[in-house]
């Protein structure tokens, strides 16, 4: 056998393992739930809440976010119609509050 066809044999023996252990680590780290089958589950329903739960999660902050600034909106509105006759002064130390509190 030649001497560089042993050299490559070897180091294809020696890096193979090795790049499939690096590509399950992979795997592991940033999508470990491809490892688990519904049948893992108890109920299914936890298989797709576990494959799908993160979506849900950021769809319910942004909506959370929406309902928080029409909060602040119906209240600035209506406590503005109370100090319309106080001023823009007033409005502009309310919209501030609001803005800390929320």
């Amino acid at each position: 056998m030649d001497k560089t066809l042993q050299q490559t044999f070897v180091w294809f023996v020696m890096g193979f393992p090795i790049f499939l252990v690096a590509l399950f680590v992979a795997t592991l780290t940033f999508n470990p739930r491809i490892l688990y089958a519904p049948s893992d589950f108890k109920n299914e329903a936890n298989f797709l809440n576990t494959l799908i739960g993160t979506h849900r999660v950021s769809m319910r902050l942004d909506e959370v976010t929406r309902q928080l600034e029409e909060a602040k909106n119906q209240i600035l509105n209506q406590t503005v119609e109370e100090l319309t006759a106080a001023g823009g002064a007033e409005r502009s130390k309310l919209e501030n509050i609001i803005d800390r509190q929320l």
